[in-house]
């Protein structure tokens, strides 16, 4: 089983290919959403066919705050991705920021060891999270990312988008498993 993972964004999406059998991300990248659209598309044509795939992406929420025109964008792009996914057969499931935190962080808020302040979980925070989900086996001060002459299973992951992707796999994953009883 592999989850296609998506952080959607109004121009550029991070986006991560998870086996969830090995615990292992195949890839991420930060995508140009037309490129990740005309992927989508062509999904059973190329490198993945015969994958049992489904697809994971980040809803919108309201969060109380005024939107522009980015916000607006991203919606339509969430609506195309899902679109060209399922026209293929294939399943897509909508997973929610607050979901993520939840589950990836134990909630949308947390107490500062330091400070004793409550404060809001933020990508910092999501990324750290995904990092403590995979084994240490690389060399450097991150093994879980490792080096280039070490590299662990994290390598090459780049920026808060690519890791909110990853969490959004894991997340989904972790809900799945909960739903079946495992």
């Amino acid at each position: 089983m592999y989850v296609l993972a998506i952080d959607p964004g109004s121009e550029y999406s991070g986006v991560a290919y998870y086996n969830v059998t090995e615990h292992t991300v195949i890839w991420a990248d930060d995508t140009r959403n037309g490129l990740l659209s005309a992927m989508i598309c062509s999904w059973d044509d190329g490198l993945y066919s015969g994958h049992d795939s489904i697809m994971a992406i980040e809803q919108l929420e309201n969060q109380g705050q005024f939107v522009g025109r980015t916000t607006f964008d991203t919606g339509e792009w969430i609506g195309r991705f899902r679109q060209a996914w399922e026209m293929g057969g294939r399943e897509s499931y909508r997973i929610s920021r607050r979901d993520v935190k939840t589950v990836m962080c134990g909630g949308n808020t947390f107490t500062d060891p330091n400070t004793g302040a409550q404060k809001t979980v933020n990508d910092t925070i999501v990324s750290r999270a995904v990092r403590n989900r995979f084994p240490a086996t690389g060399g450097g001060k991150r093994p879980e990312v490792g080096t280039k002459a070490q590299p662990g299973p994290l390598y090459g992951i780049k920026g808060s988008h690519q890791y909110s992707a990853i969490a959004i796999a894991l997340t989904w994953v972790d809900i799945h498993n909960r739903k079946a009883g495992g």
